[in-house]
């Protein structure tokens, strides 16, 4: 291998490492901790459209912020709604309440003309490594619900609890 084939390779390896290295990004407040992921995880590609995964894009601190504010003052509201939607379901647990001890994982993408953050919160203790790497939502009752912010509408959807 001569010089130059070297160099790029070197570059190329460098390159590879920083991308990485920027997977995710931790974001912590005294109300909200979670990680911003860079792609989405394979357990999560069926509350995501097609268009979404090509249009891929890190939510700001300040985005997040948003989206934490309309959770904290839908939450009760979603809950509930959610459990009118499916009388057989029974929440047993108070989510409003422990709201803050609920980790999350955050994705964002375009879809249509619309900025989308889709967020895993998990209230498990016993997830090791949840800030390194992408949690599978395997338990349901209160362990892990789904939703979707979107920014351009500054509007809650798609609540999902795994039930």
């Amino acid at each position: 291998m001569n010089k130059i084939e070297t160099v790029f390779v070197l570059a190329l390896l460098l390159f590879a490492s920083v991308l990485n290295a920027q997977k995710l990004r931790h974001i912590k407040s005294d109300k909200y901790e979670g990680v911003i992921f860079l792609q989405f995880p394979q357990n999560t590609m069926e509350y995501v459209p097609r268009e979404g995964l090509k249009n891929l894009f890190v939510p700001t601190d300040h985005e997040i912020d948003l989206a934490e504010t309309k959770i904290e003052n839908t939450i009760k509201r979603l809950v509930s709604d959610y459990q009118k939607n499916d009388p057989d379901i029974k929440i047993e647990c108070d989510i409003p309440k422990d709201l803050v001890k609920y980790k999350r994982h955050y994705y964002g993408y375009l879809s249509k003309k619309e900025k989308i953050i889709s967020i895993l919160l998990f209230n498990d203790s016993s997830i090791e490594r949840w800030d390194k790497r992408q949690v599978i939502a395997e338990d349901g009752g209160c362990s892990f619900i789904y939703l979707k912010y979107s920014i351009t509408n500054d509007k809650i959807f798609n609540f999902y609890m795994k039930y």
